[in-house]
């Protein structure tokens, strides 16, 4: 009998493979810019309200067989509010930090922070048995 096969990965690192292009270098701007936008994630989420939970811990078990994919990771936020018809809304927030100018961010311009953001809501949608969900990014710009 052969054994069955598990794997664990991260929204992150799932979606950062699947879309994988571009060259072999990278931009690194260190550990700084890393603490830097925590705090910003911080910041932000303190500032939304009652209705929004930070750091939401997510994981999806797939069984197929000869192997167990896990998907797992945090979610910036999820929003739990009622529309003006009372049903339930849930939007997962996903925020990104950023040295560019808001104003150069276009929609589709990061398809890897939609993707990660789109994880996290199928996975929340999956758990909470939802017919629908919503995704937002948030940006921030480091400087201002």
């Amino acid at each position: 009998m052969a054994t069955k096969r598990s794997i664990k990965i991260s929204v992150r690192n799932l979606v950062e493979f699947v879309l994988r292009s571009g060259d072999l270098t990278t931009l690194f701007s260190g550990n700084s810019r890393m603490l830097d936008g925590s705090k910003i994630h911080r910041k932000i989420q303190k500032a939304q309200g009652a209705q929004y939970q930070p750091e939401v811990s997510l994981s999806l078990v797939i069984e197929r067989p000869g192997v167990t994919l896990e998907v797992g990771g945090r979610a910036d936020g999820v929003i739990v509010r009622r529309d003006e018809n009372g049903h339930e809304q849930v939007i997962i927030d996903e925020i990104k930090s950023t040295a560019s100018q808001l104003e150069a961010i276009g929609e589709f311009n990061q398809p890897l922070h939609w993707a990660q953001a789109k994880c996290y809501a199928y996975i929340y949608a999956v758990l909470h048995d939802l017919d629908s969900i919503q995704v937002r990014l948030s940006y921030c710009q480091f400087d201002t």
